[in-house]
């Protein structure tokens, strides 16, 4: 029987639980849900299941387990993969059944993604690592994506777009065919880039421009 965790208990934890037990039911997997982790004291437990502990406890776990990290929050995902060391935990990608695909065999994920309802993924198209796809977003064509990248609902990303790591897309934003973005930046919601950007920049409007903080 797979044994599986979730680290984050708030209200995306819950809708990464309800993921993952569709793509297992689907499957025919037995599995055994041992609850979230979470590094909050306060949050006791949520409508699924308890909260077994903090992120440096599962680093105690003793049988082999699937994990998988539901944290909205570019900068934290990354600060919890580094904090566990357990030869135990494994990450496994979590992608809804309803998740279309429109060519797996020139397609090369990671590990730790999570695809949500509805996600559409074009051809030959590339995804690094613990990457977080939200309900409707979409990757067109050769697309090239890093690791600990968030796109919020409704995200669409043209052809020829790379991304690398740790931006954020905020709800209904996008990006236009052939640009290329950089580390740390974030989109806002309902933003449209139209051009090439670095690192480090909060983008906004449409088009979107760099807001200075």
């Amino acid at each position: 029987m797979k044994q599986i965790a979730i680290i984050g208990a708030g209200g995306f934890g819950q809708e990464v639980y309800c993921i993952w037990r569709d793509v297992l039911q689907s499957q025919g997997v037995d599995y055994k849900f041992i609850g979230f982790f979470d590094d909050d004291p306060t949050i006791k437990e949520n409508i699924y299941a308890k909260v077994m502990g903090n992120v440096e406890d599962l680093n105690n776990l003793k049988y082999p387990t699937e994990v998988g990290i539901a944290v909205g929050n570019v900068l934290h995902i990354k600060d919890i993969r580094k904090r566990i060391s357990n030869e135990k935990v494994s990450f496994p990608n979590i992608i809804h059944p309803s998740v279309v695909f429109l060519d797996k065999t020139t397609t090369a994920l990671g590990i730790g993604n999570i695809f949500s309802v509805g996600v559409i993924i074009s051809c030959n198209v590339n995804v690094g690592s613990f990457n977080i796809f939200n309900t409707r977003s979409t990757l067109g064509h050769d697309d090239k994506v890093g690791d600990f990248n968030v796109f919020s609902p409704n995200v669409q990303i043209s052809g020829n777009v790379t991304i690398e790591n740790q931006n954020f897309f905020g709800f209904n934003s996008g990006v236009i065919q052939g640009k290329k973005i950089g580390n740390l930046n974030t989109l806002g919601a309902g933003a449209i880039l139209l051009r090439t950007i670095k690192d480090s920049g909060t983008f906004i409007g449409v088009p979107a421009k760099k807001f200075n903080m």
